[in-house]
């Protein structure tokens, strides 16, 4: 029986080294890791898509116009001028602060004009535009008696906005806050691992609990990488895999990121500021018909139907319109036109709730 035990033991173990030396083999190959199976809220496809990167091209974070941030990943860099995208033809501006802006906002509001603060992910951030086309730009253009102020950052789930507006975006006292709500942020948020390591809250009865902080340097990640079981990731990966298939992942998306909604309604309420979601498609969403409502979509609006004080309203509709206009928008980042559209449906929606003046 002990002979037995140790023969399965060494059997077993066996198998492990053979499979992580292969596996580690497969993980240096950046083809392979392109036909991993994905999902947005697979982290383990996204840390190895980053150690690649790290390795190839030497950058720190996903993009070289961010910088390294201990709780909540990454930022953008601060005093960018002209500065060339990774991704597209277009050049990004930002002030002292790393907002994509061009000019400085001081956080005492000299001037006494009425504050519009913007949160959301690369779509806010402009990520496939230039600074004169991002849709805050242009909503500021239409409202030169208030201050827009683009929070935006790409590549951040809810979790991230959360802690940007709580840690920075309360400081500019602002009157009215938007968030613009894309569906793919909802999946962020129940990983530790996307561009780049980032914190990730948990429930605990029911209340949020931050974890994963303060996060590693791209140097630690780089060099606690050599440790990591390649194996255990390949299991992650086929975990995440029946999840996904059993509803598990999209249960916890629900539940996290109608925690952090409350978080940001709150936060918003007890500034004495107005809050105002705002759903934004993308991709398939934007060709979809309009009724009925895409899934995130409907989320979001079910959602605001809890908050009576809450502001909420989708843009599907005014991209539908513009598609029948015979506008051509972008499949995946919105280029001018798509930035276009959403800043006129914004601005109609504060017209016509009075929420700002004419």
């Amino acid at each position: 029986m002990v002979k037995k035990t140790i023969g399965w033991a060494a059997y077993l173990a066996f198998l492990f080294v053979f499979f992580e030396i292969t596996f580690r083999v497969l993980f240096n190959i950046p083809q392979f890791i392109y036909m991993l199976p994905f999902d947005d809220a697979f982290e383990v496809k996204w840390y190895y898509w980053w150690v690649n990167r790290y390795k190839t091209e030497g950058v720190d974070i996903y993009f070289s116009f961010d910088d390294f941030d201990d709780q909540k990943g990454w930022v953008t860099k601060a005093n960018l001028t002209n500065y060339p995208s990774d991704v597209d033809d277009v050049a990004f501006t930002t002030n002292s602060n790393g907002l994509r802006m061009q000019y400085d906002v001081p956080f005492e509001n000299e001037d006494g004009k009425p504050r519009i603060l913007v949160l959301g992910d690369s779509f806010t951030f402009g990520e496939n535009v230039n600074d004169d086309e991002v849709y805050t730009y242009l909503l500021d253009e239409k409202l030169p008696d208030y201050t827009v102020i683009n929070g935006g950052i790409h590549g951040y789930g809810h979790d991230q906005i959360l802690l940007h507006y709580q840690d920075d975006g309360v400081k500019y006292e602002p009157d009215i806050v938007i968030l613009g709500f894309i569906s793919n942020d909802v999946a962020r948020n129940v990983i530790g691992f996307r561009d780049f390591a980032k914190p990730k809250f948990e429930l605990e009865d029911g209340e949020l609990v931050l974890t994963n902080v303060p996060l590693p340097a791209p140097s630690e990640v780089i060099q606690q990488s050599y440790y990591r079981s390649r194996t255990v990731d390949v299991g992650r990966i086929f975990y995440d895999v029946y999840r996904e298939r059993t509803g598990r992942i999209k249960a916890d998306q629900v539940a996290i990121t109608s925690a952090i909604l409350d978080e940001m309604v709150e936060t918003t309420l007890e500034m004495g500021a107005t809050p105002m979601f705002v759903f934004m498609p993308w991709g398939d969403e934007l060709t979809a018909e309009t009724e009925p409502l895409t899934e995130w979509e409907g989320f979001l609006l079910d959602y605001c139907k809890t908050q009576p004080e809450l502001h909420c309203m989708t843009l599907r509709p005014d991209f539908a319109d513009g598609l029948a206009k015979g506008i051509e928008y972008e499949f995946f980042h919105w280029k001018a036109a798509g930035n276009q559209t959403a800043a006129e449906g914004i601005y109609d929606y504060l017209i016509e709730n009075d929420l700002v003046e004419n």
